[in-house]
Parts: C-alpha cells; sequence; structure tokens
C-alpha cells in the first residue's frame, strides 16, 4: 500500500474532477469518505460457474489448512504461522503456505481444502476470502468488531485476531462438521452477497441515483 501522503494526493487530484466513488465496504469507506461528495458500497463480485463448491468432508483424517500471504506482514502470518505450530503438537493436519503460484493452481489448490486462513490484522475480507467461500470452505479472517454489524448479520466467516487464531483453528480442526456447515453457509452467503449479477443490479442502482442527481 502506497504511503498515506501519496494517497492523499492522488485522491486529492481525482476528486477535482470525480465527486462520487464506489468501495467494496465499510473498512475502506473510512479512508476516501472526506474526499468525495458521496461514497456508496459495493461488495466485491465474482463469476459462480468458475467457482464450483467442494464442501471439506467430515470422513477426512488428515485436514488441510492453506494460508496465501500475498503479503505476509498484512495479513499477519507471523501469528498464524505460530498457531499452526502450536496445533502440530495436538492436532494431525496438513498446512500449506501458498505463494509463487498463478491464480488457476491457486483455486485448483483451494478446493482440496478444508480451512482456509486468510488474514487476521487489517479488519475485513477481500477477493481471497470470497473465493474460498464459493468454493465451499470455512474462512478464518479478522472482521474489526466496529465492522462486524455493516456485514450481512449471515456472514460466516470465522473471526480472528493474533490472540484467537489458535482457538479458532482449533475448533474447525475438532469439529469437522462444523467445517461442512460453514462451508456450506460461505457458499449461501456469496451466492446472495458476492454473485455478480446481484452486485450488478446494486451497480446500476447506483448510476440511476447519479443519472438523477445530475
Amino acid at each position: 500500500s502506497p504511503p498515506n501522503e501519496t494517497m492523499h494526493d492522488r485522491l486529492t487530484k481525482v476528486t477535482a474532477y470525480i465527486s462520487e466513488a464506489i468501495v467494496q465496504d465499510y473498512e475502506v469507506y473510512e479512508y476516501v469518505k472526506n474526499y468525495y461528495k458521496k461514497v456508496h458500497v459495493l461488495p466485491i463480485a465474482i463469476d459462480l460457474k468458475f467457482f464450483k463448491p467442494v464442501y471439506p468432508s467430515k470422513d477426512k483424517k488428515v485436514p488441510l489448512i492453506l494460508h496465501a500471504p500475498t503479503n505476509p506482514a498484512f495479513k499477519g502470518t507471523e501469528h498464524v504461522e505460530a498457531a499452526i505450530e502450536k496445533l502440530k503438537e495436538k492436532y494431525e493436519f496438513t498446512y500449506k503456505r501458498i505463494e509463487k503460484m498463478n491464480h488457476d493452481e491457486v483455486i485448483a489448490l483451494y478446493k482440496e481444502a478444508d480451512i482456509i486462513v486468510d488474514q487476521i490484522l487489517c479488519g475485513s475480507y477481500g477477493l481471497l476470502s470470497v473465493e474460498s467461500m464459493a468454493l465451499g470452505k470455512p474462512v478464518v479472517t479478522f472482521i474489526r468488531p466496529d465492522l462486524v454489524s455493516t456485514f450481512p448479520v449471515e456472514l460466516p466467516i470465522v473471526n480472528a485476531n493474533p490472540d484467537t487464531v489458535y482457538d479458532q483453528v482449533e475448533q474447525l480442526l475438532k469439529n469437522p462438521e462444523l467445517r461442512e456447515s460453514l462451508g456450506k453457509q460461505g457458499r449461501k452467503y456469496v451466492e446472495t452477497t458476492h454473485c455478480k449479477h446481484v452486485v450488478v443490479n446494486k451497480l446500476l442502482d447506483i448510476y440511476s441515483q447519479i443519472e438523477k442527481n445530475n
């Protein structure tokens, strides 16, 4: 992420010509709300035809945990892997850290996963979490307490921070039925919130509002 000064300069230049903006959630909203006349929140959109769900099997004896740290410091990888090492002392599972793979390779690996850990620091969820839920996987990530109410109440993400990630992953390791249940809830959530058809209709509503106001 560029320095705050750089972002301020860029946003100041852009807002001289553009009065309204679209962001993916209220975590981002806070950073740009003072630069624009109006900021719309529109969820990430994905094409579900490319994401056939593969729900975690309740009968799998050695679950697979994945973590894909595009930016380890930003995603809290140090804390994630410390918890993983501690969990290995009590449970049998496989852990893979995904790096330097193209998108198709990553998605193929996600399909094999039983638990996917996204980030535990930044306070919201992004495309990795959306794609993981679309594939029917339980997702562990950090949603800031003040942002929880800005998402639909049925959001099935397992909320974890550096202090709780051990306990949250442990409950998933101990409970294969919970893994399967959260996987199914995640798929349903993406269908109702992030499916491209749902998001496009919301986008058209935003465009209609702008047109009426101008």
